[in-house]
């Protein structure tokens, strides 16, 4: 057994490392096709947010904002599941179909990385279920995808942006739970790197 607390912190961040390398690939797997498909990507982002905020609802209100500066997407739909939100920070469209819950908002797959198309950060609020606990907790949370190219990066941002949903959650009675709560912001100032401006 390895008692070196040093060789026990390298094998723990290498096994971090590891575990995130393929979902960081796939992410950025589907970032890099953007760069050559702006023009086809542009006309979709917003059918590809729709759709994810109607996909396990009977019906869903939406509100869309734009500025010069922004553009937010809101809608009334379901909270999301613990395991929805990850997949917004490591997407993940290789589930299978009975992991997918009605009650949830959403598949988050290739779709929404392609609303990127807007910006390299997407700002998330809402709130997501406890499966264990009859709570639903608030949260906040930021990916960055500006290093996307990078793969080391990306695993980086990755890592942060899971490490910051982990602390950031304020549980909400169900009752609080209305209107708007669920918004993808997009800063249009921070275009996605290498886009062509065709």
């Amino acid at each position: 057994m390895i008692e070196d607390r040093n060789v026990i912190t390298e094998i723990e961040a290498e096994e971090r490392k590891q575990a995130l390398s393929i979902p960081a690939k796939r992410l950025r797997d589907k970032l890099l096709p953007l760069k050559s498909k702006v023009e086809q990507t542009a006309k979709r982002w917003f059918w590809e947010l729709l759709q994810n905020a109607s996909d396990y609802n009977q019906s869903v209100d939406v509100r869309l904002e734009i500025d010069e500066n922004h553009v937010v997407f809101r809608h009334t739909g379901n909270p999301f599941s613990i395991q929805d939100v990850l997949n917004l920070i490591s997407p993940d469209s290789g589930k299978d179909k009975d992991e997918v819950r009605k009650e949830n908002i959403g598949k988050f797959g290739s779709g929404l990385v392609s609303t990127h198309i807007l910006s390299s950060e997407m700002e998330v609020h809402g709130a997501f279920k406890s499966e264990n606990e009859d709570k639903l907790f608030k949260f906040h949370i930021l990916l960055d995808r500006s290093l996307y190219e990078d793969k080391e990066k990306l695993i980086e941002s990755i890592e942060k942006t899971k490490r910051g949903f982990r602390e950031i959650q304020d549980s909400i009675e169900k009752s609080e739970y209305s209107g708007y709560m669920t918004s993808f912001s997009y800063n249009l100032r921070k275009k996605l790197p290498g886009l062509s401006s065709s």
